[in-house]
């Protein structure tokens, strides 16, 4: 097992000089800012089969920020390559560590993780307190809103049993959200690829009892995890073989044909991923096909830029400063843009759910502006300082496998 990952490994992959980090920078900051436009646009406008006559400006508006969904695939193609795909790639310029494997996504996850559901508690509580009349707070257990991406904010949904399971990655798994961050799904997905992927590199180690470690976890965590949860991993395998597939040789497209194919495909696949009246099993398939082709279109994309060998993308700097903070704009976004419509909307006596209009559109941009200003503040309190919790967790954690052995070396 340990000779088949070691065939996987390629030449090694020189990311700036592929092009593909810029690639890949503007992939995460363009996905944040879908994300959040495109929720902000679901909590203050009306639906687009509610507008009269749209025109031009608002078919895009809408068209744009209703690629929500796409936007999960585009990130967890990236997450694949760069999380599961590198790693394999360079096995032979360095060993694969379990240890450090873990250590890097723990600390690369937890360290803005944890503040994000603080602040989420502390945003909903004020909600609740405040602005308890918004259709965003419900004060009655059970409230629901028609309109509403995600059930109204219920003090039972902050509960500490609810924080502990989500931040043991249980959200969507065995426990429902905490308070309004219902987003944080899709990155407890990504936990449990980080987790299979760690679990089947554990099954080619050359100790038994790692394998069967290995084994074991594959197991539980497949008879855990929800099918939903496992479609989704599609996007994130796909992305770790493109990242092998580099500089083997593979056949690939120019780029424009490949930007052509990509475009057509989101085109393509977007009615794919809407809900309508079919039997769950139909969409679940229909949502399968719709990841796949879209997955396989991104792999395109992203093997004709590393075969050109372009240098970097126009603004490559912008790209990489925009992409930093990205995951805090993820983690902190919606109960932000929750707190501040529910505040302007009380503010300025608008309302909510209609028509593009000046009282609405204001409503609109205060909750993009605040939530990107929370993120830059949030990453320069906790997302930038990944390397030191590395470090630190590192620290014992080294000092902990030298008396191991050394206590093994003495017996």
């Amino acid at each position: 097992m340990v000779a088949f990952c070691k065939s996987l490994a390629g030449p090694g992959l020189t990311m700036h000089k592929s092009g593909l980090s810029s690639t890949f920078d503007l992939i995460r900051w363009s996905c944040a800012l879908l994300v959040v436009t495109h929720h902000a646009r679901q909590l203050v406008f009306a639906g687009y089969e509610r507008l009269q006559a749209p025109g031009l400006i608002e078919k895009v508006f809408y068209g744009i920020t209703a690629l929500g969904h796409e936007r999960v695939v585009l990130f967890l193609f990236v997450s694949g390559f760069l999380v599961g795909g590198l790693p394999l790639a360079r096995w032979g310029e360095k060993p694969f560590s379990l240890l450090d494997y873990g250590i890097r996504r723990f600390s690369r996850i937890y360290v803005a993780f944890i503040p994000a559901l603080v602040l989420t508690w502390a945003l909903d509580q004020a909600g609740l307190l405040f602005l308890s009349e918004s259709p965003f707070y419900a004060q009655v257990a059970g409230a629901t809103n028609s309109w509403f991406h995600f059930p109204a904010v219920e003090a039972t949904s902050l509960t500490v049993a609810t924080f502990l399971s989500n931040l043991v990655m249980l959200y969507g798994v065995t426990a429902e959200r905490f308070g309004s961050n219902g987003p944080l799904w899709s990155l407890a997905n990504e936990w449990w690829y980080y987790c299979l992927f760690g679990a089947s590199v554990a099954c080619a180690h050359r100790k038994a009892i790692v394998q069967l470690l290995g084994v074991a976890a594959l197991l539980a965590i497949f008879s855990m995890l929800p099918a939903g949860t496992l479609i989704l991993g599609i996007p994130w395998l796909a992305g770790m073989a493109t990242c092998l597939l580099i500089h083997r040789g593979v056949p690939t497209l120019t780029i424009p044909a490949a930007l052509l194919i990509f475009a057509a495909t989101l085109i393509i696949t977007h009615p794919l991923h809407r809900p309508s009246a079919v039997a769950p099993h139909a969409f679940a398939w229909r949502a399968l096909l719709g990841d796949a082709v879209l997955s396989l279109s991104i792999a395109l994309l992203v093997l004709s830029i590393a075969a050109r060998r372009v240098t970097a993308l126009p603004g490559a700097r912008v790209h990489r400063v925009l992409a930093e903070f990205s995951y805090s704009v993820f983690l902190t976004h919606y109960p932000v843009c929750v707190f501040v419509a529910a505040l302007m909307q009380k503010a300025m006596g608008a309302t909510l759910q209609t028509a593009p209009s000046v009282g609405v559109i204001a409503i609109y941009i205060g909750c993009l502006f605040t939530s990107y200003a929370v993120a830059v503040l949030f990453y320069l309190a906790f997302e930038r300082r990944t390397d030191a919790m590395r470090s630190l967790i590192n620290s014992p954690v080294k000092s902990l496998r030298l008396k191991v052995r050394a206590a093994m070396t003495a017996g």
